[in-house]
């Protein structure tokens, strides 16, 4: 099997799965919410061609502000999300015509978490553990189920600690076939808000497990590869999504003497060499 056929393989499963992005969205945006923990200003602003889209994105960009959504259709606006701590728009930006208006981001709501042995993690059809987003105790604990039920394929990796002295723990995934196999790596969001990430890598390790027979099962590919899942590889800033701001991105690391600055963009902090190889895809 090809890297196109597995990448395909990936993007079936991914399509066909009719239920749970709807399930997410419902978890997130219509339970009652905590009060309200952050907030920010979108604004919005229209452009006439690719070529004045260019110049609002290349000033939000300089200014490392937030590009929130583009819409290239007959409405053709670009949303810039400033947050509350944030001023003014730079001149820039704001000489430029554009309407203004409130965000607020909702933290949702805590709930018990529930043992291992009620998510149904024996198969992935009728597992309830998919239907919503997860803390990182949950993600860990997932893990830890995994390898649980399925000795003879996982591996749980213990990739080292982070700032706030949080475990980092991913999976190998792997059929002994006596043959030499090509291995992948799965990573979740190094940009702590984006959630479905984690919920994606978990998906995906959760179908590679499961049994040939059930529809979304993926487990043929372990007849041609390894995988190496890590769901969360920002846990302090994924945790203090959930308690603090929802609209954090990056870790939490403690950056200069005077402990005034923190966190470090993991997306964006990488040695150029690793620029030059994605540069190919």
């Amino acid at each position: 099997m090809k890297v196109s056929a597995l990448h395909s393989a990936l993007l079936g499963m991914l399509v066909s799965l009719p239920s749970l992005i709807p399930a997410l969205e419902q978890h997130v945006f219509l339970t009652p919410p905590q009060p309200l923990s952050s907030h920010g200003v979108i604004h919005r602003f229209k452009f006439r061609d690719a070529e004045s889209l260019g110049g609002i994105l290349s000033e939000a960009e300089s200014h490392a502000l937030d590009i929130w959504q583009i819409r290239t259709d007959s409405s053709r606006f670009v949303d810039i999300y400033t947050p509350e701590n944030f001023s003014a728009l730079p001149l820039s930006l704001a000489r430029l015509p554009h309407s203004s208006s409130n965000v607020w981001s909702d933290i949702p709501p805590s709930r018990s978490e529930l043992s291992p042995s009620d998510w149904g993690l024996e198969t992935l059809g009728n597992s309830t553990f998919h239907a919503s987003y997860h803390t990182q105790n949950d993600v860990d604990a997932f893990m830890l189920e995994l390898r649980r039920l399925h000795p003879s394929l996982v591996t749980l990796l213990t990739l080292g600690h982070t700032a706030e002295e949080r475990e980092m723990l991913g999976l190998k995934i792997s059929k002994e076939t006596g043959k030499k196999k090509l291995g992948f790596v799965i990573m979740g969001p190094q940009h702590a808000r984006e959630w479905v990430a984690t919920s994606t890598a978990l998906y995906i390790a959760h179908a590679l497990l499961s049994d040939s027979s059930e529809p979304r099962s993926l487990s043929h590919l372990l007849d041609v590869y390894d995988f190496h899942i890590i769901p969360s590889p920002n846990p302090d800033g994924y945790v203090h999504t959930w308690k603090s701001d929802r609209f954090w991105y990056k870790n939490r690391q403690i950056v200069g003497p005077q402990a005034k600055c923190i966190g470090i963009d993991m997306n964006r902090n990488w040695v150029s060499i690793y620029l030059q190889t994605l540069a190919l895809y």
